[in-house]
């Protein structure tokens, strides 16, 4: 996977351990916007090394636990752990995710 498709995947997932106690997506953490804003880089070497940069402090914050990241299958597990923990709610408190 290219380091693009690592960073985007990560965006989709970040919030979704946060929307638990949301009905609405967050905004994107500062630290994924800063990894976006390379890719309006011209210039490949600036751009790389953007990137690269943004990687290292993802994964930095990943493990120090200041960003947890989940796929799309163990959002759909605690989705439903949520559902099976608090039956008498009518609606899930997690929103909606359009995958």
């Amino acid at each position: 996977m290219t380091r693009l498709g690592i960073i985007a995947a990560i965006f989709l997932l970040a919030g979704a351990p946060s929307a638990v106690a949301q009905t609405t997506q967050p905004e994107a953490p500062q630290i994924l916007t800063d990894a976006f804003q390379c890719a309006e880089i011209q210039d490949d070497a600036q751009r790389l090394a953007c990137y690269d940069s943004a990687v290292g402090r993802l994964r930095t914050a990943q493990t120090q636990g200041q960003i947890v990241t989940i796929d799309r299958e163990q959002a759909e597990t605690l989705d439903r752990e949520i559902l099976r923990l608090h039956p008498a709610q009518s609606q899930p408190p997690v929103a909606k995710r359009e995958w």
